[in-house]
């Protein structure tokens, strides 16, 4: 197993236990938060998960792969804090992982480029008001 590999399979369970943690901290909120939104965004991560691990066994362009998983990690996060409070989103803290993530994994200009996403992501959610 090569070592893009391995990373790919270490971000794609990192990946599941965060959701599942997302999960969890909606429903012991006892309405606090919203259920839909977290559910959603735990379905749609493991999902992705799977579809990274297929790819990543193709074996093919696996560093453009795991760049792309941190950038829809961001676009995950900022579509669950848009609708779980936005700007005062209990999960808007999630934004440093895909950031930390990638700078230590990739270097620190990968983790420029997605702390840069995770900045306009969470700066669009300004406009966006309060959840609906």
């Amino acid at each position: 197993m090569t070592e893009h590999s391995r990373l790919n399979r270490t971000i794609a369970t990192a990946r599941l236990l965060i959701a599942v943690m997302v999960v969890l901290i909606a429903v012991g909120s006892r309405g606090a938060i919203p259920i839909r939104p977290p559910v959603a965004v735990a379905l749609a991560a493991a999902v992705l998960s799977v579809g990274w691990v297929l790819w990543a066994r193709a074996g093919r362009r696996l560093a453009l792969l795991i760049g792309v998983q941190f950038a829809v990690d961001v676009a995950l996060i900022a579509l669950l804090a848009r609708y779980t409070g936005g700007l005062t989103s209990p999960f808007r803290l999630l934004y440093l992982v895909p950031v930390i993530s990638a700078a230590a994994r990739l270097g620190s200009r990968a983790g420029n480029t997605i702390a840069v996403l995770a900045v306009l992501t969470y700066l669009a959610l300004i406009p966006a008001g309060p959840a609906p």
